[in-house]
């Protein structure tokens, strides 16, 4: 039964094709080179951000053992095209195509740690970033640094992501040198040569006192075909972590591919997605069965409506006009200042007082602006709201 709701999911997220394939999304957010510096050795990373934007959430993505900020990319595509900040970026001799400085025999999961301390650091006083939502997401190795992180400094970490994480690297390291000192000063690992301080700094923490330490939420998501990190250590992991959503993969390896991969990125935006801040502003609103997140305007007509939904939802059904709008009547007035307006995709206007309109093209008309939907794009809100369209506009609780 598991593995058969799984092959739905994976079906219907197959279907969302234009939501999360960067090639047919229109591209609403800019890539930065965004390099660091920790003890003298700089780390290369990208910074993507969406346009037009501030105060946004971020998400800092740790690659694997002996990889790259490559391995991320897909995941840092998707935050940006949803309206989230993501960071990705190379640890210090971290891999085998590392930009960034040091090699391989002078890095541990400790150093690593330090990085990605160094990167959050950094990045939580840019002005573009709500440092108040700043989330850690790691795959194999970067999962057991990201754990690190969250465990040692949770008051900044909103929400932490762990894909097929090595936790099972300390037992391999107990395993290997029963004898701390006899350690060699190099040894191989997974085809790699890492260094003394690898073995010595594993074996310094238990990552599960850690992560006993994070009271945040977290997602882990693991494949039961996975022959690099067992599945068995984040089994135990869901039984440690205080607040924890485990997802297992039925088939999927250790990196996910098709739509084992489809599956695993809407896993990890809906769940940071349901951790960002409520709107201040105490609205939701929904088109069909759609969530969207919305920028208020702070303005009488927006208090009205607000103050309209505390009984219950407000349900509007809509119509199609113009090729670029969609218009329904609220059934009352609702207090107005009508401007001259040139609306975009994604405004949402009061039309003479009782009527929504919610644009997915541009128009030019006398409205009052009562918001701005951010975390779709243009090709997204026609697709939204083309044909039969319901609107829901609710109190957040």
């Amino acid at each position: 039964m598991r593995r058969l709701c799984y092959i739905i999911f994976a079906l219907l997220c197959s279907l969302n094709t234009l939501f999360l394939n960067p090639a047919l999304a229109q591209e609403n957010y800019r890539i930065d080179e965004f390099p660091l510096e920790r003890d003298g050795m700089r780390i290369y990373g990208e910074l993507y951000l969406p346009e037009n934007k501030v105060n946004v959430p971020l998400v800092v993505l740790s690659h694997g053992y002996g990889g790259s900020h490559n391995d991320l990319l897909q995941y840092a595509e998707l935050f940006a095209r949803n309206g989230l900040a993501a960071y990705i970026f190379d640890f210090i001799g971290g891999g085998f195509e590392s930009r960034s400085d040091g090699t391989m025999t002078e890095m541990s999961v400790l150093t690593e740690a330090a990085d990605l301390n160094a990167a959050v650091d950094a990045l939580r006083g840019l002005p573009e970033i709500d440092p108040s939502q700043i989330f850690l997401m790691g795959n194999s190795q970067g999962g057991v640094v990201s754990t690190y992180v969250a465990g040692t400094r949770p008051d900044d970490i909103a929400g932490l992501i762990v894909l097929s994480p090595y936790y099972v690297v300390q037992d391999l390291i107990r395993e290997a040198f029963p004898d701390k000192e006899n350690i060699p000063e190099t040894f191989t690992l997974i085809a790699g040569t890492v260094g003394r301080i690898y073995a010595e700094d594993v074996l310094s923490f238990d990552i599960y006192d850690v992560m006993r330490n994070y009271p945040g939420k977290v997602l882990i998501v693991h494949g039961d075909n996975d022959g690099i990190a067992p599945i068995a250590y984040s089994e135990r992991a869901a039984g440690v972590f205080p607040d924890v959503k485990y997802v297992v993969i039925p088939g999927a390896g250790h990196n996910f591919k098709g739509d084992n991969e489809i599956y695993a990125e809407q896993l990890v935006l809906d769940f940071v997605k349901s951790l960002l801040k409520e709107d201040p502003m105490g609205l939701s609103m929904r088109i069909n069965d759609t969530a969207v997140s919305v920028d208020w305007e702070e303005n009488e007509s927006v208090a009205a409506l607000r103050d309209l939904v505390k009984s219950g939802p407000l349900v509007i059904e809509m119509s199609p006009y113009g090729g670029f709008e969609q218009v329904g009547s609220i059934g009352m007035s609702l207090p107005r200042n009508d401007v001259q307006t040139v609306t975009g995709p994604g405004d949402i206007v009061l039309y003479s007082g009782d009527r929504i309109v919610v644009f997915y093209g541009s128009n030019s008309w006398a409205y009052t602006r009562l918001g701005h939907i951010t975390d779709k794009t243009q090709p997204e809100l026609a697709q939204l709201l083309d044909g039969h369209v319901v609107l829901c506009f609710e109190a957040v609780k």
